[in-house]
């Protein structure tokens, strides 16, 4: 007869509520990044030209094609993480919403406690 293992974890999983928003852990890399830059951005509402550019200086290593570009941030705005106004006849602004803006803020949270352990350690250091 084999031995049994409790595999339960020895901690409990803290749940988001609607005060406290869940990392953003469905999103890609890629999909990610643009939240991240697009959260850098010091324009308002940038364009999405203005947006591909700060990836290009981002990743200079990396040419991102501007298909991959448009069809990810078309994404992100048909889900809702991104708002999009038109600027112009030709040109959209983009925005992150609200909601985004604070689970983005709750994935760096997620990542620092992943990395450090916990709040305190990844806001004082190691």
């Amino acid at each position: 007869m084999y031995p049994t293992t409790d595999f339960r974890p020895t901690s409990t999983i803290r749940r988001p509520t609607s005060f406290d928003p869940a990392p953003l852990t469905e999103l890609g890399g890629f999909k990610l990044n643009l939240l991240f830059i697009l959260s850098q951005l010091d324009e308002p509402r940038p364009s999405g030209r203005e947006i591909h550019e700060a990836v290009q200086a981002q990743c200079p290593t990396d040419e991102v094609k501007h298909g991959r570009f448009y069809r990810n941030l078309s994404e992100l705005a048909e889900d809702g993480y991104v708002d999009v106004r038109p600027i112009d006849g030709r040109t959209n602004g983009y925005k992150l919403t609200e909601e985004t803006a604070r689970r983005l803020h709750a994935h760096i949270r997620w990542e620092a406690q992943c990395l450090f352990g916990s709040t305190a350690d990844a806001e004082g250091g190691a």
